[in-house]
């Protein structure tokens, strides 16, 4: 079915790149932009939703964790929904539910519905990830994808750097909500854009929806996030994190059967027969794991224990986020050349160094001390995220390659939603 669909694909766009390619990948620079900007545009904006809600710094994290949550789940429907209704209404469907809802998230009146609302925003940031990719790839030829993804890479590890940053300036200098609110021009002009250049691509014979496999997962990963989240005021054996616990591994069961008979699976079981790949997708989860700890839990503790705003918050962690962004497409070339291997090896090395730095950090520690670790740790995860993501793709079977880029999108955000409940928990 997969080569299927594939070929029909190819057969609409009759192989050819539009004209308008670099328009795309304007376009779709902007989009996606706005959806990796909005996990790191919020993290500094969560003591001052602690205040104006009177929410507890446990249930305030629900805001990070469900849109994680979220937008890794409903990213692997933005494969099915491209090849049943077409790429470019996938794509916009994506950007108008992600656009409503940061206008929902910055009107919310309690926390529950922030959290509600941050759903629906994972939701359509959730379906444009691998639809804006995938727009990418069928624009450029292949001698020219290197270069577009060179340019897409740039911008993606930009929005790290200043997400903190703005987000502290926005929350210092006007309102919190403003967070929510910068979405809604940038994604009315990505808009106006999409619609007026992006081509649709239609397949004929799409595959059909792996609905028993798509509930069973996210209940799954919603037990055991709720499990996770409990465990600071419940602790680790309170019979109620064991319910969870145990609801969330029988959903993991009933996930694995599913997809193992679908004819379409929701995720590609099959990938994880190669043990390189399994391996790999370990490390990324790893990655994501630790480096959330520093993204979400060091904000909330430089603005509770350490007493700084929210902007100089956002300029302690800039230098972290430049050093990673700066590392990974430098070292792009000699990866190619001597292989991943000792960039893995070294990365997790230098990471570890910055990770037990921050346990050093309290009441009256340097700056300058906290700018060396948020370098040295950017650094080390620099070092690991190009060459532990090209060598899954490498290890990948040539079939599956399509799912590897969805497959490890939603690793990635999974990792990320337990690095923030289990270092939450033990904080």
């Amino acid at each position: 079915m997969e080569s299927t669909v594939n070929t029909k694909r190819q057969d609409i766009s009759h192989g050819m790149p539009p004209p308008n390619k670099w328009a795309v990948l304007v376009t779709v620079m902007f989009g996606l932009f706005m959806v990796v900007l909005d996990f790191n545009i919020v993290t500094v904006a969560l003591p001052a939703m602690m205040r104006s809600f009177r929410a507890s710094e446990e249930t305030v994290k629900l805001v990070v964790e469900s849109y994680a949550l979220s937008y890794a789940v409903f990213t692997l429907t933005g494969s099915w929904l491209r090849e049943r209704i077409g790429i470019r209404p996938t794509f916009l469907a994506g950007l108008v539910i992600f656009t409503a809802a940061s206008l929902l998230c910055g009107l919310s009146w309690a926390l529950p519905s922030m959290i509600a609302f941050r759903i629906i925003k994972g939701l359509g940031g959730g379906i444009m990830m691998p639809t804006g990719f995938t727009m990418m790839t069928e624009s450029f030829p292949p001698n020219e994808r290197g270069k577009a993804f060179g340019i897409f890479g740039m911008v993606i590890v930009f929005a790290p750097s200043i997400g903190p940053t703005l987000g502290g300036y926005l929350v210092d200098f006007l309102d919190w909500r403003f967070v929510f609110f910068i979405n809604i021009p940038i994604g009315a002009l990505v808009f106006a854009l999409a619609s007026r250049i992006m081509r649709d691509t239609r397949p004929l014979a799409p595959c059909r929806f792996d609905l028993a496999g798509f509930l069973s997962l996210g209940f799954s990963l919603a037990c055991i996030l709720a499990a996770l989240n409990l465990v600071r005021g419940l602790g680790w054996t309170h019979s109620l994190n064991l319910v969870l616990f145990a609801v969330s591994a029988a959903a993991f069961a009933v996930f694995l059967v599913s997809a193992a008979r679908a004819d379409c699976p929701i995720i590609q079981l099959n990938l994880f027969r190669n043990f390189h790949f399994s391996v790999l997708s370990f490390l990324n989860f790893y990655r994501a794991f630790i480096m959330f700890a520093r993204i979400v839990l060091l904000p909330m503790m430089f603005q509770s224990v350490l007493g700084l705003s929210a902007f100089r918050t956002g300029l302690l962690l800039m230098p972290g986020a430049i050093a990673s962004g700066l590392t990974m497409p430098a070292i792009g070339p000699f990866i190619d050349r001597y292989g991943p291997r000792w960039f893995i090896f070294w990365g997790f090395i230098i990471q570890a160094a910055g990770s037990f730095m921050f346990y050093n950090i309290g009441p009256g520690t340097d700056t300058g001390y906290i700018v060396a670790s948020m370098i040295i740790f950017g650094v080390g995860a620099g070092l690991l995220g190009t060459p532990v993501t090209s060598a899954a793709m490498n290890a990948a079977p040539r079939r599956y390659i399509g799912q590897v880029s969805i497959v490890l999108t939603v690793i990635m955000q999974v990792g990320q939603a337990f690095g923030v409940a289990v270092f939450g928990a033990e904080q």
